[in-house]
């Protein structure tokens, strides 16, 4: 897009680092601290609360109604998706009585696409955004494939993000994912509107 095209429709690129400086503290931070927690403990519960931090973890939805590309979707899948390998990673440390595995590795993962929702004006983008969560999907399942030192991926592809092509402003978002089962938005403000001395350039909030 030229600077004319990408004021007109508000669209600019986030660096992961600013996506970080978001999401980390809606929530990643506090999922975090609960597992270093968990980690942590030495009692009998440890691996049932670790079980159910998991399981936790599986309902999490995401919804970025002016999602671009899908840069904040993508970096939040990645993020807890590599949480979720630490989890996976204390959890397989212990073996069951008969010495198998505690987890099946068929059902490892409770985290995918299928709960990153986003709304995209332009037609492309919201094309890009959700091949770009199959794609972050992969590596992470090769990541976890080497965690596990055997094959783990999801051939074929069943789930799917939902990128719905359309504008915000015109969208009902409980169509796109209903209130109840959205955990977190996320997104970017923008305004040109100083709230003390009125019109200025459009910034980044």
């Amino acid at each position: 897009m030229d600077k004319r095209q990408r004021r007109a429709q508000g669209a600019h690129y986030t660096t992961e680092r600013n996506i970080l400086k978001g999401i980390e503290p809606l929530f990643l931070d506090d999922l975090r601290t609960q597992f270093l927690k968990l980690k942590a403990r030495q009692d009998r519960w440890r691996r049932a609360a670790l079980h159910k931090f998991h399981r936790r973890l599986g309902p999490v939805a995401l919804f970025d109604p002016a999602c671009g590309c899908g840069n904040f979707l993508i970096i939040a899948y990645r993020e807890l998706r590599l949480l979720e390998i630490e989890v996976i990673r204390e959890l397989r440390a212990h073996t069951t009585a008969s010495g198998q595995r505690e987890l099946d590795n068929r059902r490892l993962s409770r985290i995918d696409v299928h709960q990153f929702h986003g709304i995209e004006i332009g037609a492309f983008p919201a094309r890009i955004a959700e091949t770009a969560l199959w794609m972050m999907d992969h590596l992470l399942n090769n990541r976890l494939s080497l965690e596990l030192g055997e094959n783990y991926s999801r051939i074929p592809l069943k789930a799917s993000s939902r990128i719905v092509h359309g504008d915000a402003l015109e969208t009902d978002w409980s169509e796109v994912l209903s209130p109840q089962s959205c955990s977190y938005l996320l997104g970017l403000y923008e305004s040109s509107i100083d709230p003390l001395n009125g019109p200025r350039k459009r910034r980044r909030e």
